[in-house]
C-alpha cells in the first residue's frame, strides 16, 4: 500500500468511508489479527487522498514539521483502519500501554520459499519476541505467500501482517516496509528471506540501542554474520568494519540491513525521508548514509548475529574472498560504482536540508570533485575524508578517483 499521500481524517468517520466506496483504489493489503485460536483474515484496497474537515496533507514542511507529521500519520493509519474495521477484524491493533520497548520485524519477500520457513523459524524462536512482524511480499509466483499464511496460522501468539509489496525491486519493498511501521513500535530490524537468525539477535540489538542512551537521537545497529553456503555449511565471519562516519557510508556499506535494527528517531527519519528519495541503490547502504548524515549514530556488533546464506538469487551478497574482491574491481572499472555514487548522491541532495552543515559540505564537495579534472578528483578524496574499510579499500578509491569511475 503506497503511503506517499494519505489523507488526514476527522472524528467523524462516514464522509471518510463514503470516499472509500466512491472513488478508485489501489493496492492490496492483507492483515491478520488472531484471538485465542482463531484467525481471521480481512482485506483493505485502498491508497487514501483527499481531505476532510479542517485536516490538510501539506506538499512540504520544515523539517521539525516533517518529524512531526509522520508521528500524526502513523496514528491516523490506526485510526482509519479502526473505524473501517471493527472488533477482531481491526488489522494492527495498538497494544495497552506498556513499559517494556515494542520491536517489529520488516521482512521482504519475493519468491524465497525455498528458504523462508529456516527464517521464520529462526524469528519464531527468538529469545525477546517481537510484538510485530510486517511481510511485504512483491508479488511471489512460488509458495511464499502459503508460507507466510501457514506461519501466521501456527504462531497466533504473534502479530503478524502479510502486505502486498510495490513491486519495485528490494529497495522500494523495504522503504514500503518502513513506512508501515506504526506509532506504537519502538524498535525495528529489516530482514531478509533467506537468512537464519541467531536465537539472540533481536536481544542483543535492543540491549546495544538502549545502552546508547540517546532516545531522540537517531541509532541504527548492526554487525558481522557467519556467512555461510546454500546449505547454511562452510560458515565464515564477515569482515569486521570500523568506525562508522558518514564520510564512510558515502563510499561504502558498514554492514548488510539483514543485521540492522533502528531506534523510533531512526524510524521517523527513514519514514520522512523514503517520500524524498527516488531510485536507491539499495535500502541499507542509504540508511546507513542518512542516519550518519543527521549526525545520528551506528552501533557495530563484532560479533555474528545471524547465518547470511549464499546463493545465486542474492540481490548483493557477502563481500568475502578473492572472487569478491574481483567483482567489486568490475564493479569499479565497468562504471557500476559511479552509477551508484550518482544515485546515492541524488537521494542525499532531496533530503539535504536534514544533514548536519559539516555532512551537507561533504556531500556538495565529493558531487563536485567526482566529476573535475584529474587533480581534482584526487584532491577530493583528501579533502573530504572520505573512505573505505582497510589498506585494500582506500588504493580502490583513489584508483577510482584517478580512472574517473567515482
Amino acid at each position: 500500500m503506497l503511503l506517499n499521500d494519505i489523507a488526514l481524517a476527522p472524528v467523524e468517520f462516514r464522509p471518510f468511508i463514503n470516499h472509500l466506496i466512491a472513488s478508485p483504489c489501489s493496492g492490496l493489503v492483507e492483515f491478520r489479527r488472531s484471538t485465542g485460536n482463531t484467525t481471521k483474515h480481512s482485506r483493505i484496497i485502498g491508497v487514501w487522498i483527499g481531505k476532510f474537515g479542517n485536516f490538510k496533507l501539506a506538499a512540504t514542511h520544515s523539517v521539525l514539521e516533517d518529524y512531526a507529521e509522520t508521528r500524526v500519520l502513523n496514528q491516523n493509519r490506526l485510526e482509519l483502519r479502526r473505524a473501517i474495521h471493527s472488533g477482531n477484524r481491526m488489522q494492527i491493533p495498538t497494544p495497552a500501554s506498556c513499559d517494556t520497548p515494542r520491536t517489529a520485524i520488516l521482512l521482504a519477500t519475493y519468491n524465497g520459499a525455498a528458504n523462508l520457513q529456516e527464517q521464520l523459524d529462526s524469528i519464531a524462536s527468538q529469545s525477546i519476541k517481537p510484538d510485530l512482524v510486517l511481510i511485504s511480499d512483491d508479488g511471489s509466483k512460488d509458495k511464499t505467500q502459503d508460507l507466510v499464511k501457514d506461519f501466521m496460522s501456527t504462531h497466533p501468539d504473534m502479530e503478524i501482517s502479510l502486505l502486498e509489496g510495490p513491486c519495485k525491486g528490494a529497495a522500494r519493498n523495504f522503504l514500503h516496509l518502513v513506512c508501515e511501521v506504526p506509532d506504537w513500535i519502538d524498535f525495528a530490524a529489516f530482514s531478509d528471506q533467506d537468512d537464519v537468525w541467531l536465537d539472540d539477535k533481536t536481544e542483543r540489538s535492543l540491549r546495544a540501542i538502549e545502552r546508547a542512551s540517546e532516545p531522540d537521537t537517531p541509532i541504527l545497529f548492526c554487525g558481522r554474520t557467519w556467512v555461510c553456503d546454500e546449505n547454511l555449511d562452510d560458515k565464515k565471519l564477515s569482515q569486521l568494519r570500523q568506525d562508522p562516519s558518514f564520510k564512510h557510508a558515502l563510499v561504502q556499506n558498514i554492514a548488510g540491513g539483514n543485521t540492522m535494527t533502528i531506534n523510533r528517531a531512526a524510524i521517523d527519519l527513514l519514514q520522512v525521508s523514503c517520500r524524498e528519495a527516488r531510485k536507491l541503490v539499495i535500502h541499507d547502504w542509504w540508511a546507513y548514509q542518512i542516519i550518519t548524515g543527521v549526525g545520528g549514530t551506528v552501533l557495530y556488533d563484532p560479533e555474528p548475529l545471524l547465518l547470511y546464506r549464499q546463493h545465486a538469487d542474492n540481490v548483493i551478497g557477502a563481500n568475502n574472498g578473492l572472487l569478491a574482491r574481483i567483482r567489486r574491481m568490475r564493479y569499479i572499472w565497468k562504471g557500476r560504482f559511479r552509477y551508484w555514487n550518482t544515485l546515492n548522491i541524488k537521494a542525499l541532495n532531496a533530503s539535504a536540508h536534514r544533514l548536519t552543515s559539516e555532512n551537507r559540505e561533504i556531500l556538495r564537495i565529493f558531487e563536485d570533485g567526482r566529476n573535475g579534472g584529474l587533480l581534482r578528483r584526487i584532491g577530493m578524496v583528501h579533502r573530504t575524508g572520505i573512505r573505505r574499510q582497510g589498506l585494500e579499500g582506500k588504493i580502490a578509491l583513489y584508483v577510482a578517483a584517478i580512472l574517473r569511475k567515482l
